[in-house]
C-alpha cells in the first residue's frame, strides 16, 4: 500500500497542480500501471524538465512511499521583434505567456500579430481546473484582421468555454465542452458589384464539442491519436445578424514508425495524418452563410502548393456598375463544404534543438451546393517536403509545395516561410 506522498522540486508550482495529475492516492493499493500513468500525465503538463516518481521501502515491507520528484522549467515568456516571410511580407511580432500563473496551473497568453494579410491581438485565459472542479475555463478576448483574395474581414468579440472529462485513463481522455462567442464581422475590399451580395454584422453563437485524445504531448506529440467533432449554432434565438449552422470533425494521427531502431534518426521518425473536414449552412429560409464563415483552403496551415486561400469554388462577377465599360473576372466566393487530408512523415534532423525533416501529401478543397467533396473529382493534390524549427520563439516553417495538377494562374512550386501555430 502507499503510505506518504512527498513532493520534491516544485519550488514555483503549488503541490496542487501536481496531485491532482496523479494516478494514485495515499491509502491505495500499489498499482504499477497508476504510477506510469501518473508520470505520463505530470509530463504532459509541459511544466517540467523531468518528472521521476520512485517508492522508496519503509519499515514494513507492506507498506511503501510515494516519491515524486520534478525539474521545473521556465514556462513564462516575452517576445518582441520584426520579421519577414512570404505570406506576410513584413510583420510585427510580439507575445506573452506564462504557464501555471503564479504556480496555479492556470496559463494566459497575449499575442500579437500586425502584418500585411493578417492583424491579430488575442489575449485568453486557460483554467483546466476551474475552482478546484474537473471543469476546464477558457476565456479568450479577440480583434483579428483576415485577407483573402477577393476581400476582407476583421472580426472583434470574445468567448467563454466550458469543458468536462468524460472519461479518464492515463492519456486517454473523452471530453465533452460548451462554448459561447459573440463577434462583430466586418468586411472590405469588396468589389461594388459585389457588395450587396455579402452582408457582414454581429454572430452570436455556442458550439457543442466532443474529442477524444490519447496523444503523449499536446504540443510535439509523435504518437497518439485526437478526434474532435463539434456542432455551432449562431443566431436564431441566440441573437445577432447572422444563422448559421456549422458541422466540423477534425481527427489526427502520429504513428511512430521504427522505435526499436538503433539510429535516433529512425528510431523518433514518425508519420503525422490529418483529417478535417466541415459543412456550413444557413438556419433560415432564403438567407445566405456569410462569406467569411465559407471555406477558403490553400496554403502552408490547410494544403501546401497553393496560395493562401486561394482554393474553393469562384463566380463570375462584373468589374464595375457601368454596363459600358465593365469586365468580368472569377470571385472567390469559397465552400460551404470542405475536405483537407495531410499525410507527412518527420524526421528529426537535430533532435535536440528541434529541428525536423518533413515529407508531405496534401489534398483537398472547398466546394459549394451541388458538388459533392467524397470524390476525387475536384480535389487538388500536392507533394512537397518542409523543414521546420521549434524555436525559443515560435516555430519556424520552411514549405516547398508541388502541385500535382497545376493550373494556368499557379506556379510549378510554392514556397512559404512563416512562424506560428502549427496544423
Amino acid at each position: 500500500y502507499i503510505r506518504d506522498i512527498t513532493l520534491q522540486g516544485n519550488e514555483s508550482n503549488r503541490d496542487k497542480v501536481l496531485l491532482r495529475e496523479l494516478e494514485i492516492n495515499e491509502g491505495d493499493l500499489y498499482s504499477a500501471k497508476a504510477i506510469h500513468q501518473s508520470k505520463q500525465k505530470l509530463d504532459r503538463l509541459a511544466l517540467f524538465e523531468s518528472v521521476e516518481i520512485t517508492t522508496p521501502k519503509t519499515d514494513d515491507p507492506k507498506i511503501v512511499d510515494l516519491l515524486v520528484v520534478v525539474k521545473e522549467k521556465q514556462t513564462g515568456s516575452f517576445n518582441i521583434g520584426a520579421g519577414f516571410n512570404t505570406l506576410e511580407s513584413f510583420q510585427i511580432i510580439g507575445s506573452l505567456e506564462k504557464r501555471s500563473l503564479f504556480g496555479y496551473g492556470v496559463d494566459v497568453n497575449f499575442r500579437a500579430q500586425i502584418g500585411k494579410i493578417t492583424q491579430i491581438f488575442d489575449l485568453s485565459y486557460r483554467d483546466p481546473y476551474f475552482l478546484d472542479t474537473k471543469w476546464g475555463m477558457t476565456l479568450s478576448a479577440f480583434n483579428v484582421g483576415r485577407r483573402f483574395t477577393d476581400f476582407s474581414v476583421t472580426s472583434t468579440g470574445g468567448s467563454l468555454g466550458f469543458d468536462y472529462p468524460l472519461y479518464m485513463d492515463g492519456l486517454k481522455r473523452i471530453r465533452a465542452g460548451i462554448s459561447y462567442s459573440l463577434v462583430n464581422q466586418d468586411l472590405d475590399n469588396l468589389l461594388p458589384t459585389v457588395e450587396t451580395l455579402f452582408s457582414d454584422g454581429v454572430t452570436s453563437s455556442v458550439t457543442l464539442s466532443l474529442s477524444r485524445d490519447t496523444r503523449n504531448q499536446v504540443v510535439f506529440a509523435d504518437e497518439g491519436t485526437y478526434y474532435k467533432v463539434s456542432q455551432e449554432f449562431a443566431g436564431t434565438v441566440l441573437g445577432g445578424d447572422n444563422s448559421f449552422t456549422k458541422s466540423e470533425f477534425d481527427a489526427r494521427w502520429f504513428i511512430p514508425v521504427a522505435k526499436k531502431a538503433t539510429l535516433p534518426i529512425l528510431s523518433k521518425s514518425f508519420v503525422a495524418i490529418h483529417f478535417n473536414t466541415g459543412y456550413v449552412a444557413p438556419l433560415e429560409d432564403g438567407a445566405r452563410v456569410p462569406l467569411f464563415e465559407r471555406y477558403f483552403p490553400g496554403g502552408v496551415f490547410s494544403i501546401r502548393g497553393f496560395r493562401l486561400r486561394s482554393l474553393g469554388p469562384t463566380i463570375p462577377v462584373a468589374s464595375a456598375n457601368d454596363v459600358g465599360s465593365f469586365t468580368t473576372s472569377d470571385f472567390n466566393i469559397g465552400g460551404n463544404k470542405q475536405l483537407v487530408f495531410n499525410a507527412e512523415y518527420v524526421v528529426p534532423i537535430m533532435d535536440r534543438a528541434k529541428i525536423f525533416g518533413v515529407m508531405f501529401f496534401d489534398m483537398g478543397n472547398a466546394f459549394d451546393n451541388g458538388e459533392s467533396m467524397l470524390t476525387l473529382a475536384g480535389q487538388r493534390q500536392s507533394v512537397g517536403f518542409e523543414l521546420r524549427w521549434f524555436s525559443p520563439i515560435a516555430p519556424l516553417r520552411f514549405a516547398w509545395g508541388f502541385p500535382l495538377d497545376r493550373e494556368e494562374d499557379e506556379g510549378l512550386v510554392q514556397f512559404d516561410f512563416t512562424f506560428g501555430s502549427l496544423f
